[in-house]
């Protein structure tokens, strides 16, 4: 990214503890976006992003799946990504 801001909009800003990007990161809004918002009940959100190092040829990919409902805590998550991805391993 170019210090100059030009690819602000992407999203790709990495949250840290500085006061200017604490409420970015807490979620409410980042740079006029509305924040991320689950799915209606009995849909399935899915975000993709997906990247390329052509000096390198490695290339790389990240997928989010969230229906509308909420982990407790983060050990949920965890557990549930672990499981998601033994399910996925196995077919």
């Amino acid at each position: 990214m170019s210090s100059s801001g030009s690819n602000l909009g992407k999203g790709k800003l990495p949250c840290t503890e500085s006061s200017k990007r604490k409420q970015s990161c807490a979620g409410s809004k980042v740079l006029g976006k509305t924040a991320w918002e689950p799915p209606p009940t009995g849909w399935i959100k899915i975000n993709v992003d997906g990247v390329f190092v052509s000096q390198t040829g490695e290339a790389g990919i990240g997928v989010i799946a969230r229906d509308s409902e909420r982990c407790q805590d983060a050990a949920e998550a965890e557990a549930q990504a672990c499981a998601e991805g033994l399910r996925l391993a196995t077919q």
